[in-house]
Order: C-alpha cells, then structure tokens, then sequence
C-alpha cells in the first residue's frame, strides 16, 4: 500500500490534495478512531473558522459597499499570481457546498492582506 499514490477528490467543489501518512497507516491499531484521524476526517475544516467571509465582507474589509470591488481586486491578484483563486481551494478560498445545488464561496484573512496590497499597489488607499 505505501508504494501506490492515492489521490481522494471531492466530486461537489474544486479539488484538493490529500496527503497520507503512511507509517501511520501501516500502524494503525484496532481504534476506529485513529483511523478517522488518518483518513482526515476527524479533522475537517470549519469554513466559518478558517474561511470566515464571503466576498461583500470581503470588500467591506477593504473599505467598499459592494462585493464587486473586492472580486475587482481578487480577479487582479490571480492574474498577478498566475491562478484563478477562486476556481480551486487554497489558502485565500474554500468553495463548500452548502445546498443541494448551491455551492458558497468562503474567504481567509490571507485574501483580506492580498487585496488591500493590490489595493494600495492601484493607488486606492483610501476608502471609498
């Protein structure tokens, strides 16, 4: 088994990498427990906790009314970076689904410093 990758994906949002730790797997006792804790499960993501604002917080974060700022500054950024941020999970977003069809895009504290940087690189210090 340690000789073969697994790579487990969500089929409901973008993608993540799993990574597993073997030697964990290989001594992995009778308790149901340890092997959630292997497997990630018992340690999810709280998206309000790691990820605690939509875009219009986002952007009043930044000093705007309107969540069409911050996207602004958030489409600026990926280019700059060379990725589109909100078509995978990473350290500035994390898309969940959280209705039978709908899907909710979350943002870190890490977006916040990203953009006001873009922000005060585009001259716009201050609020408008």
């Amino acid at each position: 088994m340690a000789a073969r990758v697994v790579n487990l994906v969500r089929v409901d949002v973008p993608r993540n990498n799993v990574e597993l730790d073997y030697k964990k797997i290989e001594n992995l006792s009778d308790n149901p427990s340890e092997l959630a804790t292997v497997l990630g499960i018992s340690n999810v993501i709280n998206p309000n906790v790691e990820y605690p604002y939509v875009l219009t917080q986002v952007a009043e974060k930044l000093g705007y009314k309107y969540w069409s700022h911050a996207d602004k500054f958030l489409r600026q950024a990926g280019e700059e970076l060379g990725m589109n941020i909100k078509a995978s999970d990473n350290k500035y977003h994390l898309a969940y689904k959280s209705g039978v069809k709908s899907i909710t895009h979350k943002y870190s504290d890490e977006v916040i410093k990203l953009l006001k940087d873009v922000k005060k690189r585009n001259g716009q210090e201050k609020k408008n």
